[in-house]
């Protein structure tokens, strides 16, 4: 029974995976519906960004587990991306304007304050703090998709470069490594003071794992999708 619910706790994760099913079920959809107008799809994007915090007010007496996991607040995540994507159409790729440096380190400093300050920030946006969080990525992906920092990055952060990579597979298997190694500490009565001493081995691991997933499985799969895709456009009934 107890690796029975071990074993369910490693896939804790794929609650993420329904969320983005659900998104891009409706996703594609509106965009048909809105065909080119797509001065009008970045206005529905925009919209439900800026609702994370009603979908956070939403849930304020859900249960703990549903205020963490729930698809009001993950679709807006989501949609704060499109927004970013739709605007990085309209800028051209300028890694020295200073558009794109102010969100650069925005979006820095941003995420820098809730992973560090988190507790401080709260008390100041409430229920806005997911929307600022939600803002801060976007405004960093959107400033490196312009080139900032190009030049910096390409010289020893391959390292850094190859987790990004692969961080969907590491987010998706990374529970398979903690909670066994968490298990061995309880069992080893090792004292939450030394659990710093896990922290590298445990991240290597994950790592590790979650390249073999990329390479055996995600990879490969992707490369199949892809050229069914292009055998279908060249196709008469894709094109």
């Amino acid at each position: 029974m107890t690796v029975s619910i071990a074993c369910a706790a490693c896939w804790d994760v794929l609650w993420s995976l329904s969320v983005e099913e659900a998104f891009y079920v409706v996703f594609p959809f509106l965009c048909l519906m809105l065909g080119r107008q797509r001065h009008g799809l970045l206005l529905c994007a925009i919209a439900l960004a800026l609702a994370a915090p009603w979908c956070d007010w939403s849930l304020r007496h859900a249960s703990e587990i549903w205020q963490e996991k729930a698809y009001g607040p993950g679709v807006c995540a989501i949609a704060t991306g499109i927004v970013a994507a739709l605007l990085l159409h309209h800028a051209p790729r300028n890694e020295h304007g200073l558009l794109t440096a102010l969100a650069g380190w925005g979006g820095l400093a941003g995420m820098t304050a809730y992973l560090f300050w988190g507790g401080l920030i709260w008390p100041v946006l409430s229920w806005g703090t997911a929307l600022f969080f939600n803002s801060a990525i976007a405004l960093a992906v959107w400033a490196f998709a312009r080139g900032w920092g190009a030049r910096t990055t390409q010289k020893g952060t391959l390292w850094l470069r190859s987790w990004g990579q692969r961080s969907y597979e590491i987010y998706l298997t990374h529970m398979f490594v903690i909670l066994p190694v968490v298990g061995i500490a309880h069992g080893l009565a090792l004292p939450a003071r030394w659990g710093w001493v896990l922290f590298l081995p445990v991240l290597l691991v994950a790592f590790a794992l979650g390249s073999i997933v990329e390479r055996v499985y995600s990879r490969p799969l992707d490369r199949l999708l892809l050229a069914g895709f292009a055998r279908w456009r060249a196709s008469p009934a894709g094109s």
